[in-house]
């Protein structure tokens, strides 16, 4: 049988052609990295210091390497891109696509143009390297946006251009300080189909605004040590999507308000958007995760906190089909996440 890719060319990986091209480093001006650590060259980049992340719990510790969040910036009249980089491994979900764990993603003026995908990645002793080429569509000078894998560790990063290319740094985001977002594999991507249809994606490029992806699949646990490094972080709003990865709801109750007094009490004046779990129906407890999530809110409100605010997860999904929104009855699609963002940006557009 004939691969589908021989018959309909759509389905092929673009072939790189680097004739004429120059390489750059993209820790360096006029790029710039944002929601990611920048290493010396050869570095595993990181979502927070390993050293805090260690202390936090086993998850954390390894996916704090997973680039979810991270984004390059840069202006050019490159029609042609050719990423290489390395990678320790793809990572495959059954339910989720390599465009969306594995792969990069480009966006130009906003729009978003195609995904990095290699077409014969090399195996080598100390992981995967991978070559993919994206063209854009028009000519002229373009805002660029290359979104870093969200389930893939990555280093070795270059990006090659036309040789004659210009290339200046992207505009300073309206935003400088930065939205931070903690909570679970659905704040950490899962389970779009590319990189830029995560909801804190959506709304960074919706409000124009620095972000930081702090979403760590099954080990959201609001435990103290994040808690204090979240704390310590420059930052214009916090939303705190903590629900899901408590594994059940007296777990919740004994975590979710403490860890809000912990953050709370050394920024005193920070916006923080307490979120319930994004459900398209609630069974198994659901409803009572809700209420104790609401019940911090209130008590905080009720003390005289006047920058706390809350958003029903359980409203998310209305009116674009309910479960239509999920993959696997946990984790939203991209019209999940797009009703996500659409659900946070009025709040938060608000409190910018």
């Amino acid at each position: 049988m004939s691969h589908i890719a021989e018959i309909d060319r759509n389905f092929a990986a673009l072939t790189v052609e680097q004739d004429g091209m120059r390489t750059w480093d993209v820790r360096k001006a006029p790029f710039s990295i944002h929601g990611l650590y920048r290493p010396e060259e050869g570095g595993v980049f990181r979502r927070m210091p390993q050293e805090v992340a260690d202390t936090v719990n086993d998850g954390v510790k390894d996916f704090c390497r997973l680039t979810a969040g991270g984004h390059i910036r840069f202006k050019t009249d490159s029609k042609r891109f050719v990423l290489k980089w390395r990678a320790p491994y793809f990572c495959d979900f059954p339910h989720m696509p390599r465009t969306g764990t594995a792969f990069f993603d480009l966006y130009a003026n906003g729009q978003h143009i195609h995904t990095f995908i290699p077409n014969d990645p090399k195996e080598t002793a100390d992981g995967l390297l991978a070559e993919a080429m994206v063209t854009l569509p028009f000519d002229g000078m373009n805002d660029i946006v290359i979104y870093f894998p969200l389930y893939n560790a990555v280093y070795d990063l270059s990006l090659a251009l036309e040789e004659q290319a210009t290339v200046l740094p992207a505009d300073p985001y309206a935003h400088t300080l930065p939205i931070v977002y903690y909570g679970s594999s659905i704040t950490h991507g899962g389970c779009v189909s590319r990189a830029g249809m995560a909801y804190p994606a959506i709304l960074q490029r919706r409000l124009n605004t620095e972000t930081v992806n702090l979403g760590f699949s099954g080990s959201c646990r609001a435990e103290p040590a994040m808690a204090d490094y979240i704390a310590a972080l420059p930052m214009r709003v916090f939303v705190y999507d903590y629900d899901h990865n408590a594994p059940d709801p007296a777990f919740l109750e004994a975590t979710h308000e403490p860890f809000f007094k912990q953050v709370r009490k050394q920024r005193p004046d920070l916006p923080i958007v307490m979120v319930s779990a994004a459900e398209a129906y609630l069974p198994g407890g659901w409803d009572v995760r809700r209420e104790i999530i609401r019940r911090t809110y209130e008590n905080a409100v009720a003390s005289g906190d006047k920058n706390v605010y809350f958003l029903d997860g359980h409203t998310f999904y209305d009116g674009a089909g309910g479960r239509d929104c999920l993959v696997d009855n946990t984790h939203p699609n991209d019209l999940g996440m797009w009703c996500m963002a659409n659900a946070m940006e009025p709040l938060l557009k608000k409190l910018l």
